[in-house]
């Protein structure tokens, strides 16, 4: 199955642990691949204003998204 999710749900994904071990766990039984527009990859780097944004990268590419 694919995902498209938007960089809010990704952070919300990252700070909320129970979410967090969630989407690890689909991700890696390879039951959910996670697809992200050019729009989102583009929020993505527009948040550099938040602290956590370099978080939220490397968290990203950890779940290894497809692209539309």
């Amino acid at each position: 199955m694919h995902a498209d999710v938007d960089h809010n749900f990704l952070l919300n994904c990252m700070k909320n642990a129970e979410w967090r071990e969630l989407l690890i766990e689909v991700h890696e039984s390879a039951a959910v691949r996670i697809v992200l527009s050019p729009y989102h990859l583009y929020e993505i780097g527009n948040a550099r204003k938040y602290d956590d944004t370099e978080d939220l990268v490397k968290f990203v590419e950890q779940r290894s998204p497809t692209g539309l």
